[in-house]
């Protein structure tokens, strides 16, 4: 229940009211929740006390307050609740997430197959099987016996090479390994490989080098012919359109033609009024003079 004169005063933690300045605009609104009364008692009149002077705010304990916007007021002086505002968009933004749940329905989408029934997962179904169990043969070759402890290897043998004249003579007798090829570009001795550096023409050296690709060969093919089947039938299309020579029936037969349309156009001219005097007149005897100029002109190249 509203309640008049309680500008500016707020609650405090011992559950009564202490005087404050709101914001400008503002107004507090309170509202009872157990009953919608108000206890008019001494107590409460002590307790709470409105900012604004000559009046006394009577309130119960358990209320709850609302801060509204200080912008309708009626003719008796009380605030109006302000319409709550709704989106316009509040329709369309239920429907993309309903589609959105729709398609998930079925433990996935929609258009995975569902698996059947019969495929459960069966009992020990992924357990790892041993191979199958071999038949035993006493008569299969046995391994060598494991030596004794008494046992001893032969001992004394010496071999006559001479291993010093011979790795002597291998390096005497082999070709002598090459240096590694290096270059160094700063004077503080830094080594590279000259192989991967790009200092050694070893791509121009190949057989292909500076050959076109058949690929591009072939594209190539495939673009003339493309252009010469588009010039031929450019041609083909002039020819078709290009003028061709009338016989003189038919030139005979047009030049009639146009004599005659020049004689109605001049008819319909010579029966024009003597005054032009509107705007209308004017325009159509124009016309009528420019559709007599291009006959003439049409009749001129025929003659």
């Amino acid at each position: 229940m509203k309640q008049n004169g309680t500008e500016g005063a707020t609650p405090n933690r011992a559950g009564g009211w202490r005087s404050g300045t709101g914001k400008p605009g503002r107004k507090l609104i309170f509202y009872s929740d157990v009953s919608g009364s108000i206890n008019h008692t001494a107590a409460n009149q002590d307790r709470f006390q409105s900012s604004r002077p000559g009046h006394t705010c009577q309130t119960p304990m358990n209320f709850s307050w609302r801060l509204f916007t200080k912008k309708h007021e009626d003719s008796a002086g009380d605030w109006r609740w302000l319409p709550r505002y709704i989106s316009i968009f509040k329709a369309t933004v239920k429907d993309d997430m309903q589609k959105a749940k729709t398609a998930m329905k079925t433990m996935g989408p929609a258009k995975v197959e569902v698996p059947s029934p019969k495929d459960f997962l069966k009992k020990h179904s992924k357990e790892k099987t041993l191979p199958p169990k071999k038949k035993f043969d006493r008569n299969m070759p046995k391994k060598p016996a494991v030596p004794l402890r008494t046992d001893h290897p032969v001992m004394g043998i010496q071999s006559g090479k001479n291993f010093i004249n011979t790795n002597a003579a291998d390096v005497i007798m082999g070709v002598a390994k090459k240096p590694k090829p290096i270059y160094v570009d700063k004077r503080t001795g830094d080594k590279h490989d000259v192989e991967p550096s790009g200092l050694v023409p070893k791509y121009i050296n190949k057989k292909d080098y500076g050959v076109t690709p058949e690929y591009i060969c072939r594209r190539n093919e495939e673009l003339k012919k493309a252009q010469e089947e588009y010039d031929r039938y450019i041609q083909e299309n002039l020819k078709k359109a290009a003028m061709k020579r009338l016989s003189d029936e038919e030139r005979e037969a047009v030049l009639q033609g146009l004599k005659k349309n020049w004689e109605e156009v001049h008819k319909e001219f010579q029966s024009l009024s003597v005054f032009i005097d509107s705007i209308p007149k004017k325009i159509r005897k124009q016309r009528l003079e420019e559709e007599m100029k291009q006959l003439e002109h049409d009749i001129g190249w025929l003659c």
